[in-house]
C-alpha cells in the first residue's frame, strides 16, 4: 500500500473509506454517518434503481495539473435491483475434496506425490550452466546484437551461490518416485501437493489442495504427470515471436466449438453442485504438462467464473483497486484486509471437464438486503471525481507540476467483497469498479487479460473509497 503524504482533504471525501484493523476495532467500512448500515438495516428499495447508460463528460480541469475526461459506458445489472449478501470464508475439509475426487475421479488404483529425481534437478543444473557459457560466449565477442536478450552477467559470487543450491538440491532429491497402491481416497490428508492418481481406466490426475488459516483452493488436472499448466490463446500471440519460449510450440489448435463447451460445463456445474456461479470469461486453451518436455494433453474452452449474486454485470479482464492510488493514512482512510478472490476455473475439451480449480471459496450466509438504496447517480458521480482528485494528491504528476490527462472509459457496477464491521464474515456490497487511463499505453492495454487493471472502487450505497491493505 502507498504511503500516505501531504492530503488533500475535501468535505465530500469526509465519508469515504474502506477497512482495516485496528487495536481495538475491526472495522470494514468508515461508516462516518453509519449510512451503509443504516441503508442495508433499513425497508429495501421498492422497484429498479436504474443509472444512465453512459456518462459523457468533456474534459474538466479539476486544478492546475489534473483533468479528467468521462468517455465511458456503465454496465449495471438489468432489472435494477441490487441485493446484498452476507458471506463467510469456507475452509475446504478433506471430506469435501475426497467428494469432489470421487466425482472427478473415481477409481484411483495406485497414487504418487510428483517430486523433483535427481535426474530432474542435474538437467536444470545442466541448462543453467548452458546459459551462463552462451552468456559468456556473447560477453567474449564484444556484446554483439544477437537479438533481444538479459544482458545481465552473474558474478562469480552469484554463479558459486546457484552451484551450491543446485548441488543441495541434487543431493536432497531422490532418485527415483515410489508409487502406493490404493483402493480409494481413503484418510485423505491436506495439503495435497502434486499428487497425482492413476486410476483404473489407466489415466491420472495431478491435485493440489490446500485447506488452512491462510489458503484455501482445489486444483485438479487430468493426465498431468508433472506440472500443470493452463496455457491461453492470447498468450500463443504474445510468446509465438520469442525464441527462449518453448510453450508456442507444444500448442494444438482447438476444435471444439464453443457452444459445444458451454452444454459440457453446465453438466459438470450441475454435478458439482455449483449452478450458483456464471461464466464471466471464456478463452480457448491447452492444457500443458510440464516435465522435461512439454506436451499438450488436452485443447478445449477455459471457462472462468464467479458466484452469481442476483445476475450483477462482470467484465473479461481482471481488476483491483489501484496501488497507484494515495489513499492516505490514519483512521480517516482506512483499508480492507485482502480478501483472497472466490472463483472457479474449467477447462472444457470434448470428453469434458479435464482440468478444475476452485479458488477462494466462501459460504453465503443469507441475504441482508434485497434491493439496498444506493446514492444517487448525481452524488455518485461527485465521490468518483473528488476521490480522483483526493487519491491523486501528492502523484507523480503533481510533484513534478505535469498534466495528468484521465480518462474514465468503464463504469461497472457490481458486487465488492469487503469485512464486516467487528465480525468474521463478509458483505458483498454493490460498488462502482471505476476503470481509466493515465497514457496511451493505458488505453492501448485496456481490454489485455492477462494484464491487472487498475480501478477505482466507490462504494455505491454510501460512496466511500474501498481500497485493500495488501499488508493486513
Amino acid at each position: 500500500m502507498k504511503k500516505g503524504i501531504a492530503w488533500l482533504l475535501i468535505g465530500a471525501l469526509l465519508l469515504m473509506a474502506a477497512c482495516q484493523p485496528t487495536p481495538n476495532q475491526d472495522f470494514v467500512v468508515n461508516q462516518a454517518e453509519g449510512g451503509m448500515e443504516a441503508k442495508l438495516n433499513g425497508p429495501a428499495v421498492t422497484g429498479p434503481q436504474v443509472m444512465p447508460t453512459r456518462w459523457d463528460a468533456e474534459k474538466t480541469e479539476l486544478n492546475d495539473w489534473l483533468s479528467i475526461t468521462f468517455d465511458a459506458d456503465l454496465l449495471q445489472k438489468a432489472d435494477g435491483l441490487y441485493p446484498v449478501y452476507r458471506t463467510k470464508r469456507h475452509i475446504l475439509s478433506p471430506q469435501e475434496v475426497t467428494n469432489w475426487l470421487n466425482l472427478l475421479a473415481p477409481d484411483p488404483v495406485e497414487t504418487y506425490r510428483y517430486v523433483e529425481t535427481k535426474a530432474d534437478v542435474q538437467r536444470e543444473f545442466q541448462n543453467y550452466l548452458d546459459m551462463l557459457a552462451e552468456q559468456d560466449a556473447w560477453v567474449a565477442a564484444g556484446k554483439p546484437d544477437w537479438g533481444d536478450r538479459d544482458e545481465y552477467v552473474p558474478s562469480q559470487e552469484e554463479r558459486d551461490e546457484m552451484n551450491s543450491q543446485y548441488q543441495r538440491r541434487i543431493d536432497e532429491a531422490p532418485e527415483t518416485i515410489e508409487t502406493t497402491p490404493v483402493t480409494g481416497y481413503n484418510n485423505l490428508r491436506l495439503p495435497l501437493i502434486n499428487q497425482v492418481y492413476t486410476l483404473k481406466d489407466g489415466s491420472c490426475v495431478n491435485v493440489l489442495s490446500y485447506g488452512d488459516e491462510r489458503t484455501d483452493f482445489f486444483l485438479l488436472y487430468r493426465n498431468v504427470k508433472n506440472h500443470g499448466y493452463l496455457y491461453y490463446d492470447y498468450y500463443l500471440a504474445e510468446d509465438k515471436d520469442d525464441p527462449t519460449m518453448k510453450t508456442p510450440a507444444a500448442w494444438k489448435p482447438v476444435t471444439m466449438e464453443k457452444s459445444e463447451a458451454e452444454a459440457l460445463l453446465q453438466k459438470e456445474l450441475q454435478k458439482l453442485g455449483f449452478e450458483d456461479f456464471s461464466v464471466m470469461r471464456a478463452v480457448q486453451a491447452n492444457l500443458y504438462d510440464m516435465g522435461e518436455e512439454i506436451h499438450s494433453v488436452a485443447q478445449g474452452w477455459a471457462f472462468k467464473l464467479t458466484r452469481n449474486y442476483g445476475d450483477y454485470p462482470t467484465v473479461e479482464v481482471p481488476y483491483e483497486p489501484s496501488q497507484s492510488l494515495n489513499y492516505g493514512q490514519g483512521n480517516e482512510f482506512i483499508a480492507s484486509p485482502y480478501i483472497r478472490e472466490e472463483f472457479i476455473e474449467i477447462l472444457i475439451d470434448p470428453s469434458g471437464l479435464v482440468s478444475f480449480e476452485y479458488d477462494g471459496p466462501k459460504d453465503v450466509t443469507g441475504r441482508v438486503n434485497e434491493n439496498v438504496e444506493l446514492l444517487p447517480f448525481d452524488k455518485a458521480q461527485e465521490r468518483i471525481q473528488n476521490a480522483f482528485l483526493a487519491c491523486l494528491s501528492g502523484s507523480y504528476w503533481e510533484k513534478e507540476n505535469e498534466k495528468l490527462d484521465l480518462l474514465i472509459y468503464r463504469l461497472l457496477l457490481t458486487t465488492y467483497t469487503v469485512k464486516e464491521r467487528n465480525a468474521d464474515t463478509y458483505l458483498e456490497v454493490p460498488c462502482w469498479i471505476v476503470f481509466y487511463d493515465t497514457s496511451e499505453w493505458d488505453a492501448y492495454s485496456r481490454d489485455e487479460l492477462d494484464l491487472m487493471h487498475d480501478a477505482l472502487v466507490i462504494n455505491a450505497i454510501d460512496g466511500s473509497i474501498v481500497h485493500t491493505e495488501w499488508n493486513c
